[in-house]
């Protein structure tokens, strides 16, 4: 892979990672915002929806860049 394709890469995988952080960050905005007035239940419907996929964006991040070693 050359220099160019390389930092092309990172620049996509950055660009992915800081969407991760947004999504992780609008989830504790969710839960502190939710606390008080949402059943407990949506709650937690809404925060493994979530979770799930922010798992699932890391995995397939983690899967590309193991294919590049």
């Amino acid at each position: 892979m050359g220099n160019a394709a390389a930092a092309q890469g990172t620049d996509s995988e950055l660009g992915e990672l800081a969407a991760i952080r947004t999504r992780i960050n609008s989830l504790e905005a969710f839960l502190r915002a939710n606390r008080a007035i949402a059943a407990p239940s949506e709650i937690e419907l809404h925060v493994a929806s979530e979770v799930a996929a922010i798992r699932d964006g890391v995995a397939k991040l983690i899967q590309r860049m193991l294919r590049r070693l």
